[in-house]
């Protein structure tokens, strides 16, 4: 197989190692179903709590010239980091962070660990992202990529993201999304290498008013994904997921759409890439790098209640109010920070 190191302040580059054929976890199907996005009006989920588990390799420094993706990979946690932030501090969903630094051996075991001891309830949101090495088997039938926590050398054991899809997808949570910022190139042919201003309701309206699954990776199978050792990969911090979300929070949308953050995520990425790093003989030639996601997400639905009747619990001034999504002697409504007030019928 190769692994990936850093070659120069923008870009990775790949040196080869020695190729052990990984023990894959086997994955599940996954759905692909395009469930209806937006309703007439909408309702919120009352706020619970956000489980985020954030996995980088740090631990990769490189050798000599090659700088590894260390630096970059700590760049895009502290981003996806400050994403939570702003997600709790807008939806006043209760966070509870994960933070996994990886890179070495035994890091496999720890991660699946955290995963499957993961305590989901029925409104809850899981959001499990990933900045690191990355690859797939060569007979790998799946379009996600394996991610090697372990680190690049060791192929041995690599986490593929179905099953880190499939196996949060089975805990139910209200929204999940699952994202790898990684190279989806075969171990043994390829390098493994790394890779407005805001409206609080658009987080609410995202990350309380939404139901389904989110899975995506930073390029197609036999793509590498590239990135930089002072803003991150392209894909998290500079060129997809983060600039798309950003535009869809921003004051000027009234209606944030997942389906739109994801497509416009999918876009293709083009960098700039020299083939000798180092040599003064090196030459400058474009990459390209394409994003994919499947999106199974639906907005909560609510009903409209007719003239100016009281909210249920009189404390709404929104004159819409929704079945509580788990007993039905219940029905919620709007405060004026657009946050669910529940109380019985």
């Amino acid at each position: 197989m190769m692994g990936c190191l850093f070659v120069l302040p923008f870009l990775y580059s790949c040196t080869p190692v020695e190729y052990n054929q990984p023990a894959i976890i086997t994955p599940t199907t996954i759905a692909t179903k395009q469930a209806p996005e937006h309703s007439n009006s909408l309702s919120l989920a009352p706020a619970t709590t956000l489980h985020a588990v954030l996995v980088g390799d740090t631990n990769d420094k490189g050798i000599g010239e090659n700088k590894g993706i260390g630096d970059g990979v700590k760049v895009d946690l502290q981003n996806i980091q400050n994403l939570i932030n702003s997600i709790t501090k807008y939806t006043k969903l209760s966070a509870r962070p994960e933070i996994l630094k990886v890179g070495n051996p035994g890091d496999y075991d720890r991660v699946v660990q955290v995963i499957n001891q993961l305590s989901v309830e029925d409104q809850d949101v899981v959001f499990f992202y990933y900045s690191g090495h990355g690859g797939r088997q060569l007979d790998k039938k799946s379009k996600w990529p394996a991610l090697l926590v372990d680190g690049p050398t060791r192929s041995e054991q690599m986490l593929d993201l179905d099953w880190v899809f499939s196996s949060l997808q089975r805990k139910s949570p209200r929204l999940l999304i699952v994202m790898a910022d990684a190279c989806n190139t075969p171990v043994k042919q390829e390098a493994i290498a790394t890779k407005e201003s805001e409206d609080p309701n658009n987080y609410k309206k995202l990350f309380l008013g939404y139901r389904g699954h989110i899975i995506a990776s930073s390029s197609i199978p036999d793509q590498l994904s590239y990135g930089d050792s002072n803003t991150g990969g392209v894909y998290t911090s500079t060129s997809a997921f983060l600039s798309s979300l950003t535009k869809q929070v921003a004051t000027s949308v009234s209606e944030p759409s997942w389906h739109q953050i994801m497509q416009d995520a999918e876009k293709p990425i083009t960098v700039k890439v020299q083939t000798q790093p180092g040599n003064p003989f090196s030459r400058v030639v474009e990459k390209e790098q394409q994003p994919q996601s499947e999106v199974d997400v639906r907005a909560i639905t609510s009903v409209q209640l007719k003239g100016s009747e009281p909210s249920p619990t009189g404390r709404c001034s929104q004159n819409q109010y929704s079945p509580h999504p788990t007993d039905p002697s219940k029905e919620c409504c709007l405060d004026d920070d657009l946050l669910p007030i529940c109380a019985e019928k």
